[in-house]
């Protein structure tokens, strides 16, 4: 008995260690500077998943699709107890933002308008300005957007809300510096799209 005691301290020793090092990689997976994040080899023997993992979340779509909805509904249950108020009406809010994002990424890879991310990972041979993208130059990002919202509408979580709001405000920074590139690549013809196709909501903003 006192051999089999020492070896559960030994395990709940070995789990304290790790848990640490899995926290950090969470928080750091929400944020933007997810390709900074470090863990060293020594914190967690699980180093070598937790790197994968990192680099599955550190995708955009992978956090506003899966991570995010999930972190939030867990939040949910735990400050409501196990119950969650449901409004099922707004869930369409949330399909509609998925396909936009999904459908509009297609289009661009299929035109050459780069590649299937968002951070420029291949450079545009095209400008795309027909399809979703003769409504809103931006309609994958607005596509996160609509989801986060029905996600928060669909929760009545004021977590989800503030979330969507931090996320906006992250995308258009990003969309400010997509936007000096492309007039860079483009030149004129840029300038002359970005004339009558509004940043975000069509013909609004």
């Amino acid at each position: 008995m006192i051999k089999k005691a020492i070896e559960n301290d030994n395990s709940i020793s070995a789990s304290s260690r790790c848990l640490p090092g899995l926290l950090a990689f969470l928080y750091c997976c929400s944020s933007e500077q997810i390709e900074r994040c470090e863990i060293r080899e020594e914190d967690c023997l699980l180093n070598f998943w937790l790197s994968s993992l990192k680099r599955f979340l550190g995708r955009t779509p992978v956090r506003t699709f899966l991570l995010y909805p999930f972190l939030i509904v867990g939040c949910e249950i735990l400050i409501r107890r196990g119950r969650l108020e449901l409004k099922p009406g707004y869930i369409t809010f949330m399909i509609v933002g998925y396909l936009l994002y999904k459908l509009s990424t297609r289009y661009r890879v299929k035109h050459c308008g780069g590649g299937a991310g968002e951070k420029w990972e291949k450079q545009p041979q095209r400008l795309i300005t027909t399809g979703p993208y003769a409504f809103t130059r931006n309609p994958v990002y607005l596509g996160h957007l609509i989801f986060l919202i029905g996600l928060a509408l669909t929760l009545n979580s004021l977590i989800a809300a503030i979330l969507a709001a931090v996320i906006a405000v992250t995308f258009h920074k990003r969309i400010l510096k997509d936007e000096i590139r492309l007039a860079g690549v483009f030149g004129g013809q840029y300038f002359e799209y970005k004339s009558h196709v509004k940043r975000w909501i069509p013909g609004v903003f």
